[in-house]
């Protein structure tokens, strides 16, 4: 009966993160976060995690992406503390930070293995749990992502985490330096972690 309880409590809780990101972001973008949730989901599944975090942080990763720059910063910082030069320079890199906070603030959510797999899935950071490795991948392969081949998504499949992890950081490196764009220190870090290169 308490196992059925939680379980309840749970669904109340999905069914009120949904709302919420659904009156915060619309269309491709709502599609986008709906995928993201169900890829979540399925690798913490996958990978031996039970229970919802997965879903609804995946569900709500990018409840903040379509606030102003200057929110994305504000928001950040309190969740945080202050910014590096590079996230001020590129606020959209803090929208996961910002979205962290949102739900603390707005919806009163403390689980933090989902408010860190919301504030990390874009430039993910080292030590991460379970629950944040699996958002960061799924949304990098959520289904509307049309840059993906059908062989690499097989990947999930067949790959443990860490080198499903590498294979995305490499991907965004490239995409990064294709676009003279700066790779976030904590990424970088991230991989060296991954690839087990002493700093």
């Amino acid at each position: 009966m308490r196992f059925s309880n939680i379980w309840r409590k749970m669904d109340c809780i999905v069914n009120e993160v949904y709302r919420y990101v659904k009156k915060m972001i619309k269309g491709e973008r709502l599609i986008h976060s709906i995928g993201v949730a169900i890829y979540a989901d399925y690798l913490c599944e996958r990978f031996g995690q039970q229970g919802k975090s997965c879903f609804i942080a995946g569900l709500a990763h990018d409840v903040a992406r379509e606030l102003e720059g200057d929110e994305m910063i504000a928001h950040a910082a309190r969740y945080s503390g202050e910014a590096e030069e590079l996230e001020k320079s590129r606020p959209i890199l803090l929208h996961g930070k910002a979205g962290a906070f949102l739900l603390r603030r707005d919806l009163g959510i403390m689980d933090s293995d989902i408010l860190e797999a919301v504030a990390w899935h874009v430039t993910g950071r080292p030590g991460m749990s379970l629950t944040e490795k699996c958002v960061f991948i799924a949304d990098y392969f959520a289904p509307d992502r049309e840059f993906i081949e059908e062989s690499e998504r097989l990947m999930i499949t067949n790959q443990d985490i860490d080198r499903l992890m590498i294979f995305v950081l490499e991907r965004t490196f490239d995409y990064l330096k294709r676009e003279g764009k700066d790779v976030a220190y904590t990424a970088l870090s991230l991989y060296k972690e991954l690839k087990g290169v002493q700093s």
